[in-house]
C-alpha cells in the first residue's frame, strides 16, 4: 500500500515538473512576479511611494499577460505553468489587498470576501486536481476577476486620497466579481469531484497492492502484449482528441486559422484511432 501511494505521488510530482517544461519562459515569468511581491510591499509600506508601487504591479501585470500569450503561441503550456500562474496572481492580490486596506475602508471589505473566495476555491481546486490528476485551468471569470482587481489596485495607488465613496463603489465591483468567479469556480471544482476520473491505461492495470505494473506479465505472450499495445495506442489517441477538442472549444470564432489546424489534428487522430480498430477486428 505504501509503495502504491509512493508511487502515485512520485507520478503526480513528474507530471508537475515534466520533462523540458520547468525552466520555460512563462515559468520564469510566474516566478519574477512571485519576487516582486516583496518589493511591491516593502516600496509601498516602507518607503511609503504609491506611485512607484503602481508602476511595479503594472510590470507584474504585464508579466502576466505575457506569459500566458507565449505559453499558447509557443506551445510552452505546462502542469507546473498552470500551479504556478494562479499561485503569482492570487499571492499578489492579497498582498497588495492586504496593504492597501490600512488605508482604504472598501478594500478591507474586498479582503476579507478575497480571502473567503480563495480559501474556498483553494481547497476544492486542490481535490479536484487530485481526483482528476490533473491541473485545472483558469477560466473567463477569474481572468476578469483578476484584470479588474488589478485596475482597481492601481486606481487606489495612482489616487490615495481618492474619494472614500468612489473608493468603496469600485470596491463593490471588485467584490461582486470576486463573488461570482468564486461561485463559479466552486460549482466547475465540486463538479469535477463528483465526476469519476477516466481510469488511464496504465492505473487499470496496476498493483496498488504492491505498486507494481501488471502489463511486464503480458510480455510471456506476444498475441496479447501486442493487443494490450493496441489498446493502450487507443487510449492515447482518444485523450488526444478530447484535449484538441477542448482547445478548439475555446477558442474564439475569429481564430479560424487555429480552429481549422486543431481541426485537422482531430481528423488524423481519429483516422489513426480507426486504423488501429480495424487492425484489431481483423
Amino acid at each position: 500500500m505504501l509503495c502504491a501511494r509512493y508511487a502515485f505521488l512520485k507520478g503526480k510530482i513528474m507530471k508537475l515538473f515534466e520533462k523540458g517544461k520547468v525552466f520555460t519562459i512563462p515559468n520564469i515569468l510566474s516566478l519574477v512576479r512571485l519576487l516582486l511581491i516583496p518589493v511591491i510591499v516593502y516600496v509601498y509600506v516602507v518607503r511609503q511611494k504609491p506611485l512607484t508601487a503602481a508602476l511595479l504591479l503594472l510590470a507584474s501585470g504585464a508579466t502576466d499577460t505575457l506569459d500566458g500569450i507565449i505559453a499558447r503561441k509557443f506551445d510552452m503550456v505546462s502542469e507546473l505553468g498552470k500551479a504556478l500562474d494562479p499561485i503569482a496572481d492570487k499571492l499578489t492580490q492579497i498582498a497588495m489587498v492586504f496593504c492597501l486596506a490600512a488605508r482604504f475602508r472598501g478594500i478591507r471589505i474586498l479582503l476579507c470576501v478575497l480571502l473567503a473566495k480563495e480559501l474556498f476555491v483553494g481547497l476544492t481546486s486542490l481535490i479536484a486536481c487530485h481526483k482528476q490528476g490533473r491541473v485545472l485551468a483558469a477560466e473567463w471569470h477569474g481572468k476578469l476577476a483578476t484584470t479588474v482587481m488589478y485596475a482597481v489596485m492601481l486606481a487606489h495607488l495612482f489616487f490615495p486620497h481618492m474619494p472614500e465613496t468612489l473608493s468603496m463603489a469600485l470596491s463593490g465591483v471588485c467584490i461582486a466579481l470576486v463573488v461570482l468567479s468564486g461561485v463559479l469556480y466552486g460549482i466547475r471544482n465540486i463538479s469535477a469531484i463528483r465526476t469519476e476520473k477516466e481510469p488511464s491505461y496504465e492505473a487499470f492495470f496496476s498493483d496498488e497492492r504492491t505498486g507494481k505494473n501488471e502489463l511486464t506479465r503480458t510480455t510471456q505472450n506476444p498475441r496479447l502484449a501486442s493487443q494490450l499495445e493496441e489498446n493502450r495506442k487507443t487510449l492515447e489517441l482518444m485523450g488526444m482528441i478530447a484535449e484538441l477538442k477542448t482547445k478548439k472549444d475555446k477558442l474564439g470564432l475569429f481564430k479560424i486559422k487555429e480552429r481549422k489546424r486543431l481541426q485537422e489534428q482531430i481528423e488524423q487522430a481519429t483516422a489513426e484511432m480507426e486504423n488501429i480498430r480495424n487492425k484489431t477486428s481483423d
